[in-house]
């Protein structure tokens, strides 16, 4: 596999990258579990995880012809509604046609957020980072670790959503392969769970998902912490370039990380 570096890869090939490790990201639970299903089409991936959750059901990497695009989105739409499941469209920077979102309105769909696309250099970034004390953070090993993580991640609705612990429940049998490209995070404060970050790499690049920390635990830098202990793993293998997606109020935190941004994502509900 050949890797994505900045400054080398022209600007189109790293938004590439930022997108097909999401899509991949997306999809490589659902396409190994006979629980889930995914319909990958030359113009649609759709990825249903038969979870009461738009966490785990997506649209996405729609490329329509003009004339299929109502169609296709209705029959997407539809996919989903005669399931009664919800469902999130991602809207990336390969979408098309260009005014997919307007069409998606027209739909019924509502623009509930804005994702900003960002990529950091690894080898910029600071190896050093002493540990908030009492804290200590480790690659997830076992199924118990796993579910320590998803409850931290369920942890982020009120009340906590229970489709996270059994998404995450489902994928144990799959997540500690050796092949896997998925590496959890946990970090731990005095013994108890309080924080999250995975690794996948795919695409030549390290995408960074997952980042999440108790309300209780935020803003003394436990998430910067733990999102550095995945990306120095990625530059240990041999990474050059990390990815994520970053809401508008995270883009500070990981703007000061070295992330800068290259594209926008979109959703819509």
């Amino acid at each position: 596999m050949r890797f994505v570096k900045l400054g080398e890869n022209t600007e189109e090939e790293v938004v590439y990258a930022i997108e097909s490790n999401m899509f991949e990201h997306m999809s490589y639970f659902p396409l190994r579990l006979s629980t889930m299903k995914v319909i990958d089409a030359p113009d649609l991936l759709l990825i249903n995880s038969e979870l009461p959750s738009d966490t785990f059901n997506f649209v996405c990497r729609a490329k329509f012809k003009e004339s299929d695009v109502d169609s296709r989105i209705k029959s997407a739409i539809a996919y989903f509604q005669s399931r009664q499941l919800p469902m999130a469209w991602w809207i990336s920077p390969s979408s098309q046609p260009d005014n997919l979102a307007e069409r998606l309105a027209a739909h019924g769909l509502k623009h509930t957020e804005e994702e900003l696309g960002m990529a950091l250099d690894l080898n910029k970034l600071r190896q050093n980072e002493s540990l908030s004390t009492g804290l200590m953070i480790r690659r997830v090993t076992n199924a118990d670790e796993l579910d320590d993580y998803a409850a931290v991640i369920a942890a982020n609705w009120s009340p906590p959503d229970t489709s996270v612990v059994k998404f995450y429940r489902q994928a144990a049998e799959i997540a500690f392969r050796p092949e896997s490209p998925i590496r959890f995070y946990i970090g731990y404060f005095n013994g108890e769970p309080v924080a999250t970050s995975e690794l996948f790499l795919a695409a030549g690049v390290a995408g960074i998902y997952n980042v999440a920390t108790l309300e209780k635990f935020r803003k003394c830098g436990i998430g910067t912490a733990i999102t550095l202990a995945a990306l120095q793993d990625a530059y240990r293998v041999g990474y050059q370039t990390a990815t994520l997606q970053a809401s508008e109020a995270g883009k500070n935190i990981y703007s000061r990380l070295g992330f800068r941004q290259h594209c926008k994502f979109n959703v819509y509900q």
